[in-house]
């Protein structure tokens, strides 16, 4: 996805804010498990939106700051979560160096301008932190969901992107490692229709086409539910961590920008 692509669907969720509280799963928590230290930690999570993952951080006793560039996402998350929410993108944290013990980004990583983000990230990490990224994608063996995949496009769910891009060439983490878990979503129409309508392909569309597409999720959705039990929507959830390398850190850091939050 090139750049002006990623920016103009990035800020699509500003308009569906309501929509992917609504409809977007959340996270197992083993897979959340799997991302953190046993002990307590300082998190800070990228792209956080309306807190899907911010809630399952935080109910683990953690020390989470919650960061995205869409101010109508994070009213979401503030509704429903007392925790630090800070409007800003990953490309410039406004924190200082060694604050974190963890960064996690769910759903997110690819939005990011990662040649910008990575120093940014490695920066906040202490030594021995971590970079944590993680993603659901729907399970396309399942008839009706390759049919839903027909409709909006595929999650590409092999990774090749993350694994031939800047993060596993770059100097400032250590080996990406990937642990893979399991999840089912029970949705009804109005729910699936709001999963549909979240994603930015459908986001950015001329009114006509999301409606004309938004006809045909409705068909399918006739099509296969089971009355009162709708549709069951299996997902993999997938898992990637890198330790962070601050000795390859430059000598003199990048500019820190302002500093808004600082731990007690």
């Amino acid at each position: 996805m090139d750049h002006s692509l990623r920016v103009r669907r990035g800020r699509s969720f500003e308009g569906v804010a309501d929509d992917y509280a609504r409809a977007r799963p959340g996270y197992p928590d083993r897979a959340v498990d799997s991302l953190l230290p046993a002990q307590r930690a300082r998190v800070l999570e990228l792209g956080a939106g309306t807190g899907k993952l911010t809630e399952t951080l935080a109910a683990r006793g953690h020390a989470v700051i919650a960061t995205d560039p869409s101010g109508a996402m994070l009213r979401q998350l503030r509704a429903v979560l007392d925790v630090p929410a800070i409007e800003a993108g990953a490309e410039r944290l406004p924190f200082r160096s060694e604050s974190f013990d963890r960064v996690i980004a769910g759903q997110a990583f690819h939005w990011f301008d990662a040649e910008r983000a990575l120093p940014q990230i490695a920066r906040v990490l202490r030594d021995g932190g971590e970079l944590g990224l993680v993603w659901n994608t729907r399970d396309e063996s399942i008839p009706w969901v390759r049919e839903l995949t027909d409709l909006i496009g595929s999650e590409g769910s092999d990774f090749r992107w993350l694994y031939d891009g800047p993060l596993p060439s770059s100097e400032l983490f250590g080996p990406l490692e990937r642990e893979d878990f399991g999840m089912w979503q029970v949705l009804d129409l109005e729910t699936l229709l709001a999963l549909v309508r979240s994603r930015s392909y459908v986001a950015t569309l001329a009114d006509a086409d999301r409606d004309a597409l938004l006809d045909r999720v409705r068909e399918l959705h006739v099509r296969h539910a089971r009355g009162s039990d709708g549709l069951r929507l299996r997902y993999v959830t997938s898992c990637f961590r890198a330790p962070v390398n601050r000795a390859a850190l430059p000598p003199e850091e990048p500019d820190e920008g302002d500093v808004v939050f600082r731990f007690r």
